[in-house]
């Protein structure tokens, strides 16, 4: 099979950040190992086809502004321009698709839900939507104050699922919630990993281990926002640091400011006369990455809300200690006290709780705990779960042709 996989980010992308780009990444590998032909379609700042180890890639130039994106803009004064920008990248998408197709046939085209890159879909081609997060939960979660603007983006995400026939993903909590408001069938397939520790390198790790003059740390990686819980670490550190005063706090990637104010500041403020034994490093590859996972005591991940987080399934793979939350899907990976630790989301005198249970446990327990971890990443092997995927868009191709000829 040719399989378009149309996205919103992918390695090649100045932008790209993690979980959406890396995981289009895994799943084009694995498609090529199984004999099929991945081709990445990715909204970009310029027009151009490349190949990136071995996977073809359409950058289609995102910005590229057509004569009635700018007429309905100017009639409506820009208040619609949100929902424009995101029907002209779809659309934008769309086309390089049809085009593409009509030379190389595309048997399916799995599209991502982020920025209802889908609102527009190729009604010659059967298509799918990966579904890996909703919006209004993600707002409800944020606090965010219901404004034209947001209402915009909500109401292209439900009327893109709406009008999907088939949408699957990898949260069981997100596709129960989507399944029960659209009233559609939500198929769970889970993303697929595989650790790479042949291309380990310490420098960046070396460099940490410095600050800390080789004492352990605790670490946070992904972004640092109120949605991934880095609010509620900060509530707990001053605390944390009286009681275990060998101790600091590694975070690792991109910083989001609240309320106009860095969120650095506020984990320096909140930990008040121990600030120095806060460590921050942007974001980084894999390859640095790794051995800094590695080498902590534990990782504290306690997002607000979640799908099927990368981060998660990167610590456990490397046999670490997470500590997740309650309802918010890192239950799916973790059995909670046997492959990992969940805390109440939002409560950061849970959080540190559960942290002093966890830097507790003597070494047999962390031992087993950290075996149980790896064992359940293991089920994610590629061999495993894009043999899923696969059987999957063979089922939608079938359902496709039988709707056609009826």
């Amino acid at each position: 099979m040719r399989i378009a996989l149309a996205t919103t980010e992918f390695l090649t992308e100045k932008t790209f950040d993690g979980g959406l780009a890396n995981y289009v990444f895994r799943v084009a590998e694995s498609l090529i190992t199984f004999g099929h032909i991945p081709v990445i379609f990715v909204a970009s700042d310029k027009n151009e086809v490349l190949i990136f180890k071995n996977i073809e890639v359409v950058r289609i130039n995102e910005k590229q502004f057509t004569w009635w994106f700018w007429f309905l803009n100017v009639l409506t004064l820009f208040r619609l321009n949100p929902s424009l920008l995101f029907v002209l990248r779809s659309y934008r998408i769309k086309s390089a698709i049809l085009k593409y197709n009509k030379t190389r046939k595309i048997d399916i085209a799995q599209y991502t839900n982020s920025m209802s890159l889908g609102i527009l879909l190729p009604s010659k081609i059967p298509c799918v939507i990966r579904i890996s997060s909703y919006q209004k939960l993600l707002d409800e979660v944020y606090g965010h104050k219901q404004t034209f603007r947001l209402w915009q983006k909500q109401f292209l995400q439900d009327l893109m699922l709406k009008n999907s026939q088939f949408i699957f993903g990898p949260s069981k909590k997100i596709g129960d919630f989507i399944s029960k408001k659209f009233n559609k069938n939500v198929e769970i397939i889970e993303s697929p990993f595989l650790v790479d520790k042949s291309v380990f390198d310490e420098t960046i790790l070396n460099e940490i281990l410095t600050k800390t003059s080789q004492n352990p740390y605790l670490l946070y990686f992904g972004s640092l926002t109120v949605l991934k819980g880095v609010t509620d670490i900060a509530e707990i550190l001053n605390d944390f640091f009286e009681k275990h005063n060998e101790y600091y706090f590694v975070f690792v990637g991109k910083t989001i400011d609240v309320d106009g104010v860095s969120i650095l500041e506020i984990l320096k403020e909140k930990a008040g006369k121990y600030y120095d034994r806060i460590i921050w490093k942007n974001s980084l590859e894999h390859k640095f990455l790794y051995p800094i996972i590695e080498k902590a005591d534990l990782v504290v991940l306690p997002s607000r809300i979640d799908n099927f987080p990368n981060t998660c399934i990167e610590a456990m793979a490397i046999g670490k200690i997470v500590i997740g939350t309650f309802e918010t899907s890192f239950e799916q990976l973790i059995d909670n006290n046997i492959s990992g630790i969940l805390c109440k989301p939002a409560n950061p005198q849970s959080l540190i709780n559960t942290i002093d249970f966890a830097l507790k446990l003597n070494n047999d327990d962390k031992q087993k705990m950290s075996q149980n971890a790896i064992d359940r990443i293991e089920k994610l092997k590629p061999e495993i779960v894009v043999k899923k995927l696969i059987d999957y868009y063979k089922t939608v191709i079938e359902r496709n042709n039988n709707h056609q000829s009826v």
